[in-house]
């Protein structure tokens, strides 16, 4: 993200990030993750692409 910052700045562009999460890649980080969630009431485990007709997920 540092190195997206620095790029975006040389280019004269502006960049607007949202708050920053940790990284999500051990099996202990979901269950951080799901109790971030329910204290703000959002489902980020929650699948996106149900009721869409292709089965790939929105990134």
């Amino acid at each position: 993200m540092a190195q997206t910052r620095e790029r975006a700045m040389a280019m004269g562009w502006r960049l607007a990030c949202t708050a920053r999460l940790w990284n999500v890649d051990r099996p202990e980080d979901l269950s951080r993750l799901d109790r971030l969630s329910a204290s703000l009431g959002i489902d980020f485990l929650a699948p996106r692409h149900q009721g869409r007709r292709d089965s790939r997920p929105t990134l």
